[in-house]
């Protein structure tokens, strides 16, 4: 099995076409991660994050592996919060973390994010609520078991 790695997930994405119906970007994030990792030979992919349906899961399932973070890095899955929705409601891929600052004692990330097949910059921020899966992670305790 392929072993997990962002640049094949950020190789994907890059080249993986919007998906129809896909507002909160779970269903793009599965298909770059399952084929950014699969194993040709014997038809498997090693993508360690589940299918779930909402970012809110996604947070749950990361918290509880101990992969959830407040800080981003290249190939990280961001989970965008809505104060308003007072939920998740939106995930994709960091591409790059272009600059930080901080605000109110809080650092805020300026990233380029791929969702959804689409590249743009957007802030992220802990203080916002915002949040990182950082999966690649599950690799070292994949490889302890």
């Amino acid at each position: 099995m392929p072993p997990l790695t962002p640049v094949r997930l950020l190789a994907a994405a890059s080249c993986t076409p919007a998906q129809d119906a896909d507002a909160n970007g779970l269903k793009f994030l599965n298909l770059c991660g399952v084929r950014s990792h699969l194993d040709f030979g014997c038809g498997r992919s090693s993508w360690p994050l589940p299918l779930l349906s909402t970012c809110n899961a996604l947070a749950a399932y990361a918290d509880a592996t101990g992969i959830l973070m407040e800080d981003p890095i290249e190939g990280d899955v961001f989970l965008k919060y809505s104060g308003f929705h007072r939920r998740f409601v939106r995930a994709g891929i960091v591409a790059t973390v272009d600059y930080e600052y901080t605000w109110e004692g809080r650092s805020v990330y300026l990233c380029t994010i791929i969702e959804a097949g689409v590249s743009h910059g957007l802030a992220l921020s802990p203080l916002t609520g915002d949040r990182f899966v950082r999966w690649a992670d599950l690799e070292e305790k994949r490889n302890a078991a």
